[in-house]
């Protein structure tokens, strides 16, 4: 997003001091080590200064303690955290792109779906019949939520995500055939929640599928029928959690997770990537490995498991000393 903002107005936003210029502008955020002349950049470590002599940024986020001086054309701003100022100035930048409400003219919406205020509803999006949807909702094009979906306030969904389609709930025949049962619940999604691109959450058999407040969940990720997110928790790309599983608050799920359906997991639990969740898991702390375990119990047996061949080396030379 480009922007034209001086230092002064910048220091100003972030709550840093200033050092330089203050009508020096910038109109683009950019990392350190690709910043250009009207770049802002952060500098959180000291060390880091040194990229400030190959590269010429016009505004720089700099530590307290930062020692260098301002040189013509470039302004410093020193904050307690400059990561923390630059997160600041993009949230700033970002409450200035969704500022305008707007649904566009090829949104589709169902009968009787009620939208709050301050929609940002894009390109190609289709939302159902019967939906609630909250205020400062942004959801981007192509997206589809399906009808009796709820939706809080704040939400984002990212493009090519599908809000409420049917799990995968089939009845097997005596002469190995399905049947399909009928998903008749919804989707409801909580307040301050943000879904990746692509991600599926499917509606409920009876009941609803639940995603509570200030949930994240990342790109690919698919959330089957029944499942319930507890509030705050975070799920990385391409995990894939099974029918009926309660999931608690404040837990982190890595990439490439799975979980079997049906169980329970507490809160403040980390499942680090690539485990396979095959029972509940009932105590917070950290978890790995498939079958998951323990963090450190697994890392034990893979550690274990490294020493396999010099054990079998061992143990073929005794072998052959027996003979």
């Amino acid at each position: 997003m480009m922007f034209k903002l001086s230092a002064g107005q910048i220091a100003e936003i972030v709550g840093g001091s200033l050092q330089g210029e203050s009508d020096i502008v910038a109109s683009r955020v950019n990392r350190a080590g690709n910043a250009e002349e009207m770049d802002l950049v952060f500098i959180a470590k000291t060390e880091l200064g040194a990229i400030l002599d190959e590269r010429n940024p016009s505004v720089v986020l700099v530590p307290l303690d930062f020692a260098r001086n301002s040189t013509k054309g470039q302004a410093f701003i020193e904050c307690e955290n400059p990561y923390k100022s630059f997160v600041i100035f993009l949230t700033y930048l970002d409450k200035l792109r969704s500022k305008d409400s707007k649904i566009d003219k090829s949104v589709i919406i169902g009968e009787n779906t009620l939208i709050g205020d301050n929609p940002n509803i894009l390109a190609g999006v289709v939302i159902g019949s019967s939906c609630k949807i909250g205020d400062n909702v942004r959801i981007y094009p192509n997206v589809t939520i399906y009808d009796y979906t709820e939706i809080g306030d704040n939400v984002i969904i990212h493009s090519g995500a599908v809000i409420g389609g049917d799990g995968f709930g089939f009845e097997q025949l005596g002469d190995g055939s399905y049947e399909k049962v009928p998903q008749m619940g919804n989707v409801q999604i909580g307040n301050n929640v943000e879904i990746g691109a692509n991600t599926t959450i499917d509606r409920s058999v009876a009941g609803s599928t639940i995603i509570s407040d200030g949930v994240k969940i990342d790109n690919l990720v698919q959330i089957a029928h029944n499942v319930e997110i507890g509030e705050n928790t975070a799920i990385a790309s391409q995990t894939g959690i099974a029918g009926s599983v309660k999931i608690g608050k404040r837990v982190k799920i890595g990439g490439q997770v799975g979980s079997v359906g049906h169980i329970t997991i507490a809160d403040d639990v980390t499942i680090m990537a690539q485990s396979g969740i095959a029972q509940s898991i009932k105590k917070a702390g950290a978890y790995f490995g498939s079958p998951i375990k323990p963090r450190i119990e697994a890392l034990k047996i893979i550690n274990a498991m490294s020493e396999l061949p010099n054990i079998l080396r061992t143990i073929r030379k005794l072998e052959r000393k027996e003979k």
